[in-house]
């Protein structure tokens, strides 16, 4: 009965977003061409696709060849629009969270625009840098990029499935049609959730991709938990987790193989918006034990009593990432 209903809601999104996908495509609409190259990373579906850690590898090792990368990104549940740069001031109900974390991680410029060739240009402007990467960017096509590359998640079952099926909004997870997207796509990375590195054999949705797309995956090595506000280490041991983020699943399970008895957890909402009224509600669910949360809720909890919260800090590694890093690196020359 459900998807009786929201076939037709279906139907009318995806002709809207194919319809301006095509004019984009025969520049009717017209993309902005930016001074500096555009890295964009991007995913087709809502929700979780590990494409922010990838924005934030790529920072780091094009910062290790010599670069200057700048990210801009539209910092969703922030309040500005920007363009704006993170800085020290900056929290996450003002600028997003992701912009912080990124900041924090990548140790390169943050530009929070939801105008992205606004946020181009504020960055030639103020010679920030001398790349752009472009953080969820791969819908908003005003901005003409260089590359894009695909973020995929394949942390799941679930998350396989959908995208096999393709289903758009609100029927399905996707943001607009799969196989006309793809054809934009110059690199996909498949995304694990695991802290072990994926098998090196072809993943199975590698089939529904044009050829020509060259493929990487990707998983996320642990570093550890760290307690927020002394930033001593937590050992394995009984504990309890909590996270609002898109795919909260594979949080929970890389802290079990970590070692980590969990006794207890919380979801919330996406970017949810923490006040102290909820970790003192976690204290008393769970006392005594200590409470677990992910980097980019650590950056939301900002001003609060941290006392017994850690964060579980991890990086995101690519299966073979000096030949992505060269598939990058070749349209900057």
């Amino acid at each position: 009965m459900r998807e009786v209903i929201l076939r037709p809601v279906a139907l009318a999104y995806e002709g809207i977003t194919t319809l301006r996908n095509y004019l984009y495509d025969k520049n009717v609409l017209r993309s902005e061409k930016a001074e500096l190259p555009i890295i964009c990373v991007g995913n087709l579906t809502v929700g979780g696709s590990a494409k922010t850690p990838l924005s934030i590898y790529l920072c780091m090792q094009l910062k290790g060849r010599g670069y200057a990368p700048v990210v801009v990104t539209r910092g969703y549940g922030g309040r500005i629009s920007g363009p704006h740069l993170i800085g020290a001031e900056d929290t996450a109900e003002i600028a997003g969270d992701e912009p912080l974390m990124i900041s924090s991680k990548a140790q390169v410029p943050v530009v929070v625009a939801r105008d992205r060739a606004a946020g181009a240009k504020f960055v030639s402007e103020r010679k920030l840098g001398d790349c752009i990467v472009l953080d969820d960017g791969l819908q908003h096509r005003r901005l003409k990029r260089d590359l894009n590359i695909l973020s995929i998640n394949v942390g799941s079952e679930k998350a396989i499935e959908d995208f096999r099926r393709a289903k758009l909004l609100p029927l399905g997870p996707f943001r607009e049609n799969r196989d006309k997207a793809l054809h934009r796509i110059q690199i996909a990375v498949f995304s694990e959730r695991k802290t072990t590195p994926p098998p090196e054999s072809r993943h199975e949705l590698a089939a529904l991709l044009p050829p020509e797309i060259k493929i990487f995956r990707s998983y996320f090595k642990a570093k550890g938990v760290y307690a927020i506000d002394s930033l001593v280490q937590l050992k394995p041991c009984k504990a309890a987790a909590f996270c609002g983020i898109a795919n909260p699943q594979g949080f929970f399970e890389s802290l079990r193989s970590e070692g980590f008895e969990l006794m207890g957890g919380e979801v919330y909402s996406d970017h949810f918006k923490f006040r102290s009224s909820h970790l003192e509600r976690l204290r008393r669910d769970f006392p005594g034990l200590p409470l677990i949360c992910t980097e980019k809720d650590a950056v939301r909890l900002q001003g609060l009593d941290c006392g017994s919260i850690c964060r579980f800090e991890t990086d995101l590694e690519v299966v073979n990432g000096e030949g992505l890093l060269n598939a990058v690196m070749a349209v900057m020359q």
